[in-house]
């Protein structure tokens, strides 16, 4: 027998917490809010992400899968939404972020299965 166990429909939760670079920091914005990235300029570029919200598409931003590697275990998390970005800084401290996301039940995977493959550490998918 099992205990302490309740029957429904399971999550996973990811946290993260890293320093911000200008080459990440639109993939967590984008994440966070859900709109388009649209970009002006031709020497200095503006990037503009709105929050999506719009009946017609459903209001959801696009999914993530999280590839990780905690020290002992490999494993994947598909369907990753983010659910909050908190931005911290100081006058003499570097930026940094926190990052939670919201995912499917994670899955383990073993290194022979991923060479035949190739995968970014936040591949875009819609799920």
């Amino acid at each position: 027998m099992v205990y302490d166990q309740v029957q429904g429909v399971r999550h996973d939760e990811y946290d993260a917490k890293f320093y911000l670079f200008a080459d990440t920091f639109g993939n967590l914005v984008k994440a966070t809010l859900g709109g388009t990235d649209t970009v002006t300029g031709s020497t200095v570029y503006t990037h503009n992400i709105k929050l999506l919200n719009n009946a017609a598409t459903g209001s959801q931003p696009q999914s993530y899968s999280i590839f990780d590697f905690d020290g002992a275990n490999q494993f994947v998390m598909t369907g990753a939404q983010a659910d909050s970005l908190n931005i911290t800084f100081g006058a003499e401290a570097a930026a940094d972020a926190t990052v939670k996301f919201f995912a499917n039940p994670y899955t383990s995977y073993t290194h022979h299965l991923l060479r035949s493959q190739r995968f970014r550490s936040l591949q875009t998918r819609n799920t």
